[in-house]
């Protein structure tokens, strides 16, 4: 999974159904499941094992993960899908949240934008 992102996932995003279709050559609701159960360790193995950082796109307000992305900094939506995984990892006490907030200089705190 992790060769696939770096070699597809630098200038677009991956849909979560791609990864279980090249997994486990099924995109269901449990393969896809699966898929979003592994995005922690996943997060932790491209940045230490590869120095990247992977960037979760969420699709509602339920916060279920729908595609994955190599984190580019000038991108606006990587910045802002960034913003708001590490919002999600300040409230699930993830041990890698101090590890993203120092490498993109973010935080997982809300400011206010005047939105």
């Amino acid at each position: 999974m992790a060769l696939h992102l770096l070699a597809n996932g630098m200038l677009s995003w991956v849909p979560v159904g791609d990864l279980a279709r090249l997994v486990w050559g099924r995109n269901t609701e449990f393969f896809r499941k699966s898929v979003k159960r592994r995005l922690p360790s996943l997060k932790r193995h491209i940045a230490l094992t590869y120095n990247h950082l992977l960037v979760v796109e969420y699709n509602d307000a339920r916060g279920s993960a729908s595609a994955v992305k190599i984190y580019d900094p000038s991108a606006a939506t990587d910045v802002q899908s960034m913003q708001r995984m590490l919002k999600d990892m300040r409230n699930r006490k993830d041990g890698m949240l101090t590890y993203y907030e120092k490498v993109t200089g973010l935080s997982g705190i809300e400011t206010d934008n005047g939105q």
